[in-house]
């Protein structure tokens, strides 16, 4: 199942978009164009069970379909589009030249207005990494709204886990026409075999520096031994990760995002969105920069449409017929 985003007029725990994973498949093809390429949809099978690279693999994609989903619920944005449809079905029924050429200009000066409004659009990063450890001054950083383009990178920008990620304005993408695309204008998905990093891509801030996302997913088999990683292990990603962004770190925040099904070993209570320095060694009180998705937090990052597909065991608690259903109006109307 899948949540994209509740209106902003609506308590986000009474509103919930659930469909099956085929369904969304199936829904997803008859878009023009796709909201997700659908060879990123793969349906499991025995042969070729849904595997942690093919998430991999759709995570830009599933970024850019969540931030959207955003902007689109958004109250000012689904009123101007309302306008806009309506005012697109007048069109064809407009009678005088007269009506139609005000019908145009409303539609371009509603359509302009969408626009501007849509540029403008900031949401704090705890929404748009929702569930994500990390420090409460990270998590509430507004960041502006983007639907970028996912473009998959020709070279390895890394090679070395110990080698520093090169300045480049003009990133070499397989997937563009003029062979590049500039580094503020896309999600970037690094080439197999790239260090340290499977992801990057900037997020304009409302105050201070825009920042420089940088993802790595760590994962492993569901029947691990252990499946828990401790203090030293994160340290010794997030160090690396930000080593290799040194270069950066005069034009950028650098924000280290770790997705991982495996679980932090913490001793202290870590509850989604709420974090001190009180951790200390075991926390993450020494890690600033670092938004964590681990086992505790993927179902509700990815939902349980992608979660369960192979990444996470379902819980002992699990109560499909309580997650995955659609809230229904109580109302007497």
């Amino acid at each position: 199942m899948i949540f994209l985003a509740s209106a902003n007029r609506l308590d986000p725990d009474e509103v919930t978009v659930n469909i099956p994973f085929v369904q969304l498949k199936i829904l997803n093809t008859k878009l023009t164009p796709p909201v997700i390429p659908d060879d990123k949809l793969i349906i499991p099978t025995k042969d070729k069970p849904w595997s942690w690279s093919d998430l991999e693999n759709l995570l830009g994609y599933y970024h850019r379909t969540l931030v959207g989903a955003i902007i689109n619920s958004d109250n000012a944005v689904m009123g101007l589009k309302a306008e806009i449809s309506r005012l697109k079905g007048r069109q064809s029924c407009a009678g005088s030249k007269e009506e139609q050429d005000n019908i145009n200009f409303n539609l371009a000066t509603q359509q302009e207005a969408l626009k501007v409004l849509e540029s403008n659009l900031y949401c704090p990063l705890s929404q748009v990494f929702r569930g994500a450890i990390g420090h409460r001054n990270l998590l509430s950083r507004h960041v502006k709204l983007e639907e970028l383009e996912v473009f998959e990178e020709k070279y390895k920008c890394i090679v070395e886990k110990t080698d520093i990620l090169p300045i480049a304005e003009k990133i070499p993408c397989k997937n563009s026409d003029e062979g590049w695309i500039e580094r503020e204008k896309g999600i970037f998905h690094c080439m197999d075999g790239t260090a340290n990093i499977d992801y990057r891509w900037i997020m304009k801030s409302q105050q201070g520096k825009s920042l420089l996302i940088l993802l790595q997913c760590k994962h492993s088999k569901l029947d691990t031994a252990n499946r828990k990683f401790n203090h030293t292990e994160l340290k010794t990603w997030y160090d690396r990760i930000v080593h290799s962004a040194s270069n950066f770190t005069d034009l950028y925040q650098v924000v280290v995002v770790v997705v991982t099904n495996r679980l932090y070993n913490n001793p202290y209570t870590m509850s989604a969105g709420y974090r001190s320095d009180e951790y200390g060694q075991d926390g993450i009180s020494d890690m600033p920069n670092l938004l964590l998705i681990d086992e505790s937090c993927l179902a509700e990052y990815l939902s349980p449409t992608f979660a369960y597909r192979g990444l996470l065991s379902f819980p002992d608690d699990f109560q499909p017929e309580l997650t995955l259903t659609v809230p229904s109006d109580n109302s007497d109307e």
